[in-house]
């Protein structure tokens, strides 16, 4: 993440976690992060929940590479409860080059 990055400007920290849950009106998810530690909550935008698991996975980890300028690689698992899904980062890959 850049320092002028919009993740950074919100100082959201690192994401480290993702839950993923659909409901009656859309998807929703909670995003986990460290450094510092925080939990950000919303619906995925533009997908809606009759969508496959897949689309909604695929929105959130884009939308979280798109804020934090970071490539993100994700292992997703369904979760013990039906229709919620789990993804943990395994691997970041490097910072953007500095634009200095």
């Amino acid at each position: 993440m850049t320092e002028d990055s919009l993740a950074a400007r919100l100082g959201w920290g690192t994401p480290t976690t993702f839950v993923l849950y659909r409901t009656l009106e859309r998807w929703r998810y909670a995003t986990y992060f460290r450094d510092p530690t925080r939990i950000l909550d919303g619906a995925v935008p533009g997908v809606p929940s009759t969508s496959a698991p897949e689309l909604a996975q695929a929105k959130l980890h884009q939308q979280t590479e798109l804020v934090h300028e970071r490539q993100y690689y994700v292992n997703w698992k369904a979760a013990d409860e039906p229709e919620w899904w789990t993804g943990e980062i395994c691997d970041m890959g490097p910072l953007p080059a500095s634009s200095d």
